[in-house]
């Protein structure tokens, strides 16, 4: 039985495994394998409590678009894996979004870029995410860019210095007296 199953308001119970698993993020130490295993366990709580989540309706029209035989009656089994897969996408989704920033940040913004230039390219199954999460390998920012152009300081050597010294702060080492 779950912490808080029997000595708390139902209302309660289910609020805290819902604050619980949305407010679950992967942090540095916690590896993929132990991270994957946690948000199982978080969203098998979510699912003591009767709580259904990530089964939007519409979604699920339109996954039952692609999966149905007979399109103006789809049977149960064809709507309950219509369902399985809009939820399963959702928890996917979460997956991924609740990931080590620090890590995963710039997978994160390459998936909801792709998105907005028309092409999904969110994993569909969390096998598929987990695969990516354990493969993926982070960008190494350029530090230099061979076509740009910089900006070069001089700086006097110690010879040079001794040098200017020696001249009484005269900074031109040029023999020949420049008077007119």
């Amino acid at each position: 039985l779950y912490t808080g199953a029997t000595t708390q308001n139902s209302c309660v119970s289910t609020q805290d495994a819902l604050i619980k698993l949305f407010t679950f993020k992967q942090s540095k130490p916690i590896q993929n394998t132990d991270y994957l295993k946690k948000l199982k366990e978080l969203t098998e709580l979510v699912a003591f409590h009767g709580t259904i989540i990530g089964i939007e309706e519409a979604r699920v029209k339109d996954i039952l678009k692609t999966v149905v035989n007979d399109k103006n009656m789809p049977t149960a089994e064809e709507i309950q894996l219509a369902k399985d897969k809009v939820q399963e996408q959702f928890f996917t989704i979460l997956l991924i979004r609740q990931t080590d920033k620090v890590r995963f940040g710039q997978l994160i913004t390459d998936l909801e870029n792709s998105f907005i230039m028309g092409k999904d390219r969110y994993p569909k199954t969390i096998t598929k995410a987990y695969e990516i999460l354990v493969n993926y390998k982070k960008s190494v920012p350029q530090t230099h860019d061979p076509n740009e152009h910089g900006v070069s300081y001089y700086t006097p050597t110690d010879t040079e210095s001794t040098q200017q010294d020696a001249n009484n702060g005269d900074t031109n080492t040029n023999t020949r007296d420049n008077r007119t």
